[in-house]
């Protein structure tokens, strides 16, 4: 493999989440810290749909969802078409 660096720009996911209810509530932007930089980057705080192109029931596919599940996610993921998560839940099953 090839050596990567992975900069982060912004908060943790859960002050990050303070950050984006202020821009909301009070219109008060946080550069560093809002919908597109901080921890996850912009996918932490999509629409949470647990999508991919590699194909639906796919083995690879298949673990990852038992391996949500195993950690506190709803066991409908394993057998919804569309399987879906939200942030807020996400970010209590991964440590």
């Amino acid at each position: 493999g090839v050596p990567v660096t992975v900069l982060e720009r912004g908060q943790p996911v859960e002050e990050r989440g303070r950050d984006i209810g202020a821009l909301f509530a009070r219109r008060k932007l946080n550069e560093d810290s809002n919908l597109c930089y901080g921890e996850g980057g912009a996918g932490t705080w999509s629409d949470g749909k647990l999508t991919t192109r590699i194909g639906r029931n796919g083995d690879d596919v298949r673990s990852v969802l038992r391996a949500l599940v195993a950690f506190g996610a709803p066991e409908g993921i394993l057998v919804s078409g569309k399987p879906h998560l939200g942030t807020d839940r996400l970010v209590r099953v991964l440590p």
